[in-house]
C-alpha cells in the first residue's frame, strides 16, 4: 500500500522544552490552580495527574516552584498524605576553567611520582658521599 502524501516517513523528535514560563509566578499559580481543580474534582490522585505534578515541578524555579507548590498541597493534602520533594538548586553559571581539555586521566602521575625514584637515590648518593667525606676527615686528623 501506497501513502497518499507522498511523504517518506521519519522519525520525528520531541519538540524543545519551552523555558521562558519557568520563572513566571503567575503561570505557576495559574497551572497550580487547574491541576489542584482537577484532583478536587476527582477526590483522588491518578498515576496521571502525579506524572503532571512531578513534570512541572521539575519544570518550575525558584518562586514560581514555590507559588505551584502552595497552590497544589492543599488539595494534595485533602486527598491523601503527601511528600514534597525539596527544590534542588541547579547552578547556573559559566563551566568551570581547567587548564587541559582533556578529562583527568586515573594513570596520570605528578612529576613528583615520576622523578620520586631519581631524588632518592640522589639523597642517597649525597648520605653517602657525605659520610666518605666524613670518615676521611677523620683519617686526615
Amino acid at each position: 500500500m501506497v501513502q497518499q502524501g507522498g511523504v517518506a516517513r521519519a522519525i520525528q523528535r520531541a519538540p524543545a522544552a519551552d523555558l521562558r514560563w519557568s520563572r513566571d509566578v503567575n503561570a505557576a499559580r495559574y497551572r497550580g490552580r487547574l491541576i489542584a481543580q482537577r484532583i478536587r474534582i476527582h477526590t483522588r490522585l491518578s498515576k496521571e495527574a502525579r506524572a503532571k505534578i512531578n513534570s512541572e515541578l521539575a519544570y518550575f524555579e525558584g518562586a514560581a516552584k514555590e507559588a505551584y507548590i502552595k497552590e497544589v498541597r492543599p488539595a494534595l493534602l485533602a486527598v491523601n498524605e503527601i511528600e514534597m520533594p525539596a527544590e534542588q538548586v541547579v547552578p547556573r553559571g559559566p563551566p568551570s576553567i581547567t587548564w587541559s581539555l582533556l578529562p583527568n586521566d586515573p594513570r596520570a602521575m605528578s612529576d613528583e611520582e615520576i622523578y620520586a625514584p631519581l631524588t632518592e637515590a640522589k639523597t642517597k648518593d649525597d648520605e653517602g658521599s657525605s659520610a666518605i667525606k666524613g670518615v676521611t676527615d677523620q683519617r686526615l686528623d
